[in-house]
């Protein structure tokens, strides 16, 4: 599925004709006319567009001229956090002293009790022993 009327997108020009421009990236091409062009063009720039309508031919007819602030503020913000998903999906959340534990570890509720009675029996283990040797 292309982009959508209102969708950003990060293109690269291709080549400037008489008529517009042609830019393309991963997913596809459209056409930049010269009247929503914004500064001086050479093929290769990487530029922020905004796509305004489909041609006849089914192309994307893009602006750079409406590409707003904001636009471009949500746009960094986006791919800050795709980046940041893309970090969290390939990253190994397992803290490193627990690389071994089970998968299906009981929940920390259970693990709790485990730990208050163990330490009650030592408790009670230690008592006895200096109870022993007539320490209190």
């Amino acid at each position: 599925m292309g982009p959508r009327v209102g969708d950003l997108v990060e293109a690269t020009l291709v080549e400037v004709r008489e008529d517009g421009a042609l830019v393309s990236w991963d997913a596809g091409e459209g056409v930049l006319p010269l009247e929503e062009v914004e500064g001086g063009l050479r093929p290769g720039q990487q530029l922020l567009l905004k796509v305004v309508s489909i041609d006849s031919q089914g192309k994307p007819v893009l602006s750079q001229r409406q590409v707003t602030v904001a636009d471009r503020e949500l746009f960094t913000l986006q791919r800050e956090a795709e980046r940041l998903r893309k970090l969290l999906r390939e990253r190994d959340l397992i803290p490193p002293g627990k690389r071994n534990v089970p998968k299906h570890e009981p929940p920390i509720e259970e693990r709790l009790y485990r730990w208050i009675q163990r330490s009650e029996r030592e408790l009670e283990r230690l008592r006895r022993r200096r109870r022993r040797f007539g320490l209190r």
